[in-house]
């Protein structure tokens, strides 16, 4: 259990270091949904949690523009292209 509470410990300490990197958290957002963030990490930044949060917190439009060719691009992504198609089901307006 302690090493398990370490590990954690050491992830959480990771990530408040890399969000100090930038100014704010709607800087974080907009280089998230341009690609700029990647250069900041050594993973891989949007994937589905990030993808999901991202909707969730009002951004649906710009994750489906971001994930929308997953199933060409990424076709064993499944999660990925599963909720790009939720997006689009949810907001009619966002062209194919």
């Amino acid at each position: 259990m302690e090493a398990l509470l370490q590990n954690i410990k050491m992830s959480l300490e990771y990530i408040e270091k890399w969000f100090s990197t930038f100014p704010s958290r709607e800087t974080v957002i907009r280089m998230i949904l341009d690609g700029t963030a990647e250069k900041y990490s050594d993973t891989y930044v949007m994937h589905f949690h990030t993808a999901e949060l991202l909707v969730e917190m009002g951004y649906p439009s710009e994750v489906y523009e971001l994930i929308k060719d997953t199933r060409y691009t990424h076709p064993n992504a499944t999660r990925v292209i599963e909720f790009a198609e939720q997006i689009k089901n949810i907001t009619s307006s966002l062209p194919d």
